[in-house]
């Protein structure tokens, strides 16, 4: 993943200053891998050289044009039998065989030349079919020569190629025939046997009668299964009960029969055709059952009125009795006469079995014999069109046999061999081109691929977290070499003016926050400036007339008494240890800035920060100082800042331009949002000071004293 320079540009497109900070990486690159393009330049300039010096000595070339044209070399006129002389005549120049026997004709024909290696180069001209071919030799005679009986070479293989082209394809065109004409004989023998063996009227008439006579019998069979489906589908009660519902509707709702469903679809085709399944006498059913419930209509309306010993109801029972016996006796009489139907249709079906079994396979057969008749007639009707056409080919081989498809003429005879130039100079400067533009885009590759932060831009496009200063590059150009620390009215305002920024950053920082009073200054890795920042960042605000406490917490690699040009002990580790009292070793180098260099050296440095006497260092010295500032080992170098970092209010983290990697800031900044450590922003530190983003600082006049300046 690359970083620092992809990100994005204003509206309307990338301007002036966007255009500059996307090319810095690449130059910044170029300047440090220069010698890569280097490199390859050399490379392809030394391997250029090399060509040069064993390639042969002065060759001399003759030049002439040909034209050949085709008419058609496919004997069937469909197509071109020697393939498309526009793409495949400069493969047939140029193959070996073709050399061999113009180089045997030339020894022939000139036995006193000197014998050369030739080299042949034959191109067309664009859109023509006029073929220009150059001869590359030592020996000028030679070379004209072997041109020369090139080109006859060249002209009579034409000609061999085309007799025999034809004469291959005659033999491959009689061959077909004699096949497809023995398939044809064949076919026409099984179509003539098979019209004597059968009458093709006869059976396509007993095709039809079969298949007609087989379809009636299976719908016979499929009404017969219907019916009996229907019989077997509902009681003899259901099916009185329909039937009534269509025959007499009585007064009361219809009953529910003994599926648990009421007769709502009386008028279905399927209750009329139980319907005619029954006997006439049905009729007596319904009205003997119309009868019975009218009688208990009657007897209901009685027994309102009279006892139930009177001579009516008595009379009247005895009467409803009497119908009851006698609608039994009809249903006992019809399910009989429903059962005997069932067997009916069963008998009638099983003697359809036969003949449908008979009609299918007459069927069949009659069917297999009308496939078999029309596959013959079909492949008869298909290989006589195939015969006739390649008998007319044929025709066609017989008529041009004699005849040349095609026309070659020699437009400009063979030149006199002139020597050949060769720019050599030219080769160079493309090897040293070529070479160059393959090293720059190696370059290109590592500035693309390398994650380290090279802009302000790239900074706040790559990490979420909020930038509050950035730092000047006011050393070399590499910014390697030690910077002396701000002093009062010091002379690099843009250095002093960006660390007044940070002051003010941390002064006003979002009142929604505890503002941050210990603070830690640390880094991914070493070498980034975190010492130097905070070294800078303290004296910068003890100038602002705020009591600062600068604490030196690397114990590893300690500078802060280097930069303060104090001695390095006793200090921090001796307070920590308890041998040492605060006031006894703090250091006043400067107005309202105390300093507490690193002390005595700990084999165990780490161990110091988890301890309870960091803690109470912190709270005795907390009330004394406005700012308390500590510089520690950078994060991922050890692990003393992860655990001295959650007992202070925040954490500010350096970034060296062009120098820090991403992939380690960020790694790092989750180490400390592991460890529920606030982190109050980011200080770009040696920022270029030439990248159009930068020109906050470029305002250096801005900085004069009133009094150096003129009316």
């Amino acid at each position: 993943m690359s970083y620092g320079y992809r990100y994005p540009t204003e509206s309307g497109g990338a301007s002036f200053a966007s255009i500059i900070t996307f090319v810095h990486p690449y130059w910044m690159g170029l300047k440090r891998f220069w010698w890569i393009p280097v490199i390859c330049a050399g490379l392809a300039a030394g391997a250029v050289l090399l060509l040069i010096r064993n390639q042969p000595p002065t060759s001399y070339v003759s030049t002439a044009r040909i034209w050949i044209g085709f008419r058609s070399a496919d004997p069937t006129g469909s197509g071109r039998g020697m393939g498309d002389p526009d793409g495949t005549q400069i493969e047939v120049m140029n193959s070996p065989e073709l050399r061999t026997r113009a180089e045997n004709a030339v020894q022939a024909q000139n036995p006193g030349l000197r014998v050369t290696p030739v080299r042949l180069l034959a191109s067309k001209v664009k859109d023509t079919s006029i073929f220009q071919l150059q001869a590359y030799g030592a020996d000028p005679a030679y070379t004209k020569a072997f041109l020369e009986t090139f080109i006859e070479t060249y002209l009579k293989y034409l000609r061999e190629s085309f007799i025999s082209e034809g004469n291959k394809t005659a033999e491959v065109i009689r061959d077909k025939m004699e096949e497809v004409n023995r398939q044809l004989q064949e076919e026409n023998k099984k179509l003539t046997d098979f019209q004597q063996e059968n009458s093709v009227e006869l059976l396509r008439q007993r095709s039809v009668s079969s298949g007609s006579t087989y379809a009636a019998l299976l719908h016979e069979n499929q009404a017969l299964q219907r019916e009996l489906d229907q019989l077997n589908l509902f009681s003899m009660e259901q099916v009185m009960d329909q039937d009534q519902r269509l025959v007499a509707p009585t007064l009361q709702p219809a009953p529910i029969d003994k599926s648990g469903l009421r007769g709502e679809v009386t008028d279905s085709p399927e209750a009329r055709a139980r319907l005619g399944a029954v006997d006439d006498s049905l009729a007596s059913i319904y009205n003997s059952r119309l009868r019975i419930q009218m009688m208990h209509f009657e007897l209901d309306e009685l027994a309102k009125n009279l006892k139930p010993k009177h001579p009516k109801i008595i009379d009247l029972k005895d009467s409803l009795a009497r119908e009851e016996n006698s609608l039994n006796a009809l249903v006992k009489q019809n399910k009989e006469k429903i059962e005997q139907r069932k067997q009916g249709i069963a008998l009638k079906m099983q003697a359809l079995e036969n003949p449908i079994k008979v009609a299918q396979e007459e069927t069949v057969a009659f069917d297999k014999k009308m496939t078999e008749f029309l596959a013959l007639k079909a492949s008869v009707e298909h290989l006589q069109p195939t015969y006739d056409m390649l008998l007319k080919a044929a025709d066609g081989i017989a008529m041009r046999q004699g005849m040349t498809d095609y026309t070659m003429k020699q437009l400009d005879p063979p030149s006199p061999a002139v020597a050949s130039s060769v720019n050599n100079i030219l080769k160079m400067i493309v090897a040293v081109v070529v070479g160059l533009a393959l090293g720059l885009g190696i370059v290109c590759v590592l500035v693309f691929f390398d994650d380290r932060v090279k802009s302000l831009t790239a900074l706040k496009a790559t990490f979420q977290e909020p930038v509050i200063g950035q730092i000047p590059n006011i050393g070399d150009s590499e910014g390697n070499a030690a910077i002396d620390l701000l002093k009062e009215d010091d002379d690099r305002h843009n250095f002093a003016e960006s660390f007044r920024n940070i002051r003010s950053s941390i002064l006003f920082m979002d009142a929604g926050e505890t503002p941050p009073k210990t603070l830690i200054v640390t880094s991914a890795i070493p070498s980034e400036g975190k010492s130097s920042v905070a070294a800078n960042l303290a004296k910068t605000m003890a100038m602002a007339g705020s009591k600062v406490l600068l604490v030196d917490g690397d114990q590893r690699r300690c500078s802060i008494n280097v930069k303060m040009g104090l001695p390095i002990s006793p200090g921090f580790s001796d307070v920590l240890a308890g041998t040492m009292a605060f006031d006894d070793v703090v250091l006043s180098p400067a107005p309202n800035l105390s300093v507490l260099v690193r002390g005595t050296a700990n084999k165990h440095p780490g161990e110091m920060f988890v301890g309870p006497a960091t803690d109470a260092f912190i709270r005795s010295v907390y009330d004394k100082f406005d700012y308390i500032i500590f510089d520690t080992p950078p994060v991922l170098a050890a692990d003393d800042v992860t655990s001295f970092a959650p007992k202070v209010d925040g954490v500010i983290f350096v970034i060296r331009a062009e120098h820090t990697s991403a992939r380690l800031a960020k790694q790092s900044l989750e180490l400390l949002y592991s460890r529920h450590v606030r982190v109050l922003g980011l200080i770009y530190n040696r920022a270029n000071l030439f990248l159009p983003e930068y020109s906050y600082y470029k305002y250096s006049s801005y900085y004069n004293r009133p009094e150096e300046k003129t009316t």
